[in-house]
């Protein structure tokens, strides 16, 4: 059979690359070399996280939420729209939401008091608190459930095939060489999340690409049930949409002197709660060409240590270790380039491929077509 387009890693960039092209009409086949998606696809906190994009990217955010509506109205597939919750335990961070607040009226957004977190989130530590941000857009989902569920979705309502445990070696369009066979395909798009070695590695060397390991933990199922994600001044310099708050500088030179370890490993403490009340609670960032395989255990000591001052009467039983990797670009946001006809490449999301994908893949679809 020969297919219009085929495309490299079944994770959520590609899975979205393939939604599109499918959707308008075209013969699609997505070749993962694993047996199902392993990826950074599946490694997460399980979030569509509006709050940490950028104002640029709205229309990325606004056509990636309208496809997981899709997904999850067909599919029944479990999600939570709880919203987030940036907690303020000192006064600059209470500043910054302020700030933060006047600069984007336009988001569904409010702030709350030290009593109305407190009155509507009794589990929050209290010592300290000095109120909140609430957002009303951000989604949870199990991302271990939700992307295989993407494959099959694609494959029953858009007729998308898939081949694992299958690895794209080489190309010479319209015939594509793998492991097992070769595939004939008029177009090839390439997203292979990490693995980035192997198919035009001079792409990803002048994008200058990098490598970002990130560990999480997951724990026992909780007692205590939590509606929004919850995220904390870590959050606030981790990601671009606080970047114009001016006391950004400020809250990060005072986490510099008090904890100086978060900042080093690049901590975003964040927890979000599954369908089975289990907490993901992460994350680090550590950032090379190649990826050490050993975790931190000082790295799972910090994030534990600060779900435990957001959430004192939480008993934690950590069930789950883990670590994931994904591609980053130092100078773009991320990556999407033609190295020769016919063949496109889309990568290096940095960790917003659950955001942004869906609309990166819409943009990117009908300029390649």
């Amino acid at each position: 059979m020969k297919y219009d387009i085929c495309i490299v890693g079944a994770g959520i960039v590609g899975m979205a690359h393939a939604y599109w092209a499918a959707k308008k009409g075209l013969k699609v086949i997505v070749v993962e070399k694993n047996h199902t998606c392993q990826g950074a696809s599946v490694r997460n906190f399980g979030l569509f996280w509006e709050i940490g994009q950028e104002e640029k990217y709205k229309g990325l955010v606004a056509d990636s939420k309208k496809i997981w509506t899709e997904f999850f109205e067909d599919t029944k597939t479990w999600n939570k729209n709880g919203g987030s919750l940036g907690l303020a335990y000192n006064d600059d961070e209470m500043e910054l939401i302020n700030e933060y607040s006047k600069l984007y009226t336009n988001k569904n957004h409010h702030i709350l008091n030290h009593k109305d977190v407190l009155k509507k989130y009794p589990y929050v530590n209290s010592k300290n608190l000095k109120g909140a941000l609430y957002s009303e857009n951000e989604i949870t989902l199990y991302s271990r459930e939700s992307i295989p569920a993407i494959a099959e979705w694609l494959t029953k309502k858009y007729k998308v095939d898939f081949l694992f445990d299958t690895t794209v070696i080489s190309e010479k369009l319209p015939t594509i060489y793998t492991n097992k066979s070769s595939i004939k395909a008029a177009k090839l798009i390439i997203s292979t999340g990490a693995d980035f070695e192997l198919l035009f590695p001079e792409v990803y060397k002048n994008a200058k690409i990098t490598k970002c390991k990130l560990q999480m933990l997951k724990t026992e199922a909780s007692n205590t049930v939590i509606t929004p994600a919850l995220y904390t001044a870590t959050s606030f310099i981790h990601y671009a949409s606080f970047s114009k708050c001016k006391t950004l500088e400020v809250i990060r030179t005072r986490i510099k002197k008090e904890q100086p370890q978060y900042l080093y490993y690049g901590i975003n403490l964040l927890v979000a709660q599954n369908n089975y009340n289990e907490l993901l609670i992460g994350d680090s960032h550590e950032y090379d060409e190649s990826v050490n395989p050993f975790n931190k255990e000082e790295i799972d000591h910090l994030i534990i240590s600060g779900l435990k001052r957001i959430l004192p009467t939480t008993d934690i039983n950590i069930k789950e270790r883990w670590h994931g990797v994904y591609a980053k670009s130092s100078n773009k946001k991320f990556i999407i380039e033609d190295p020769k006809k016919n063949v496109l490449i889309v990568n290096a999301m940095a960790g917003a491929g659950m955001t942004l994908s869906f609309g990166l893949a819409k943009k990117a679809i009908s300029s390649f077509i």
